[in-house]
């Protein structure tokens, strides 16, 4: 069964752009946490639990559950590129935007 993307069906640039923005979200809170991989995981937990929860809570469907994950997994990205200050990380952060774009199609 495929899962068809929740949120911005058949917009590819709203897609990259929101995705980006949920990455800047991980990045921005590295930036003024204490530097360490405890932080980060931190990071991840607390938007996934905090933020995403709610809306898979209130809204059980997979569609929800899929973009939820998703969206928790671009902020991990951020995170992650500034944790490590891994430049290669950034091509692969954007082939992963490229893919989303792409079954937006």
């Amino acid at each position: 069964m495929r899962i068809t993307p929740s949120s911005f069906p058949n917009d590819p640039i709203g897609h990259v752009g929101n995705q980006f923005f949920h990455g800047l979200i991980g990045a921005g809170a590295m930036a003024i946490l204490p530097m360490s991989w405890w932080s980060m995981i931190g990071v991840a937990v607390v938007y996934f639990v905090g933020i995403e929860g709610p809306q898979i809570r209130d809204n059980n469907t997979r569609r929800v559950l899929a973009d939820s994950v998703e969206d928790a997994m671009h902020v991990s990205l951020g995170a992650i590129i500034v944790l490590t200050g891994a430049v290669w990380a950034i091509p692969a952060w954007l082939a992963v935007l490229g893919v989303g774009a792409w079954f937006r199609t």
